[in-house]
């Protein structure tokens, strides 16, 4: 799917090469990351604290990290989209292209803010479950 997106292929289906690599990027954040980290917060909450290794909440944070750079990626790919910058100008458009610093700077903050919205519910959900 990268490879299609990339170079502006279209695969072997009807679907454009973006629109594959997006759906790629869903189903590995809904089918592996997300139950991943649930399942794993949960696991580690009913533990007490002297069980808990720092491998386990490492692995947490892994998820979570996963979790928003595919969001952050995805995104990046839908706002640089031309097609969806000229649709949709209200809505796209807000990542800075003409400098890789500042480009660089917004991704981080969309990989911290997914990351700290999706921690804070899990530790809730942890909490209320324990």
């Amino acid at each position: 799917d990268t490879f299609h997106t990339m170079f502006d292929r279209p695969t072997k289906g009807s679907l454009v090469g973006g629109t594959a690599l997006a759906g790629t990027r869903f189903i590995q954040v809904v089918m592996d990351s997300l139950p991943q980290a649930a399942a794993q917060t949960f696991l580690v909450a009913q533990l007490d604290s002297d069980d808990q290794s720092w491998a386990m909440v490492a692995s947490i944070v892994g998820c979570i990290v996963s979790v928003a750079y595919l969001v952050a990626t995805t995104e990046l790919d839908a706002d640089k989209s031309l097609g969806l910058r000229t649709n949709y100008p209200m809505v796209h458009g807000y990542i800075p292209t003409e400098s890789a610093v500042r480009e660089a700077l917004v991704l981080l903050g969309i990989v911290l803010f997914v990351g700290g919205v999706l921690g804070a519910k899990l530790i809730a959900l942890a909490t209320l479950a324990g």
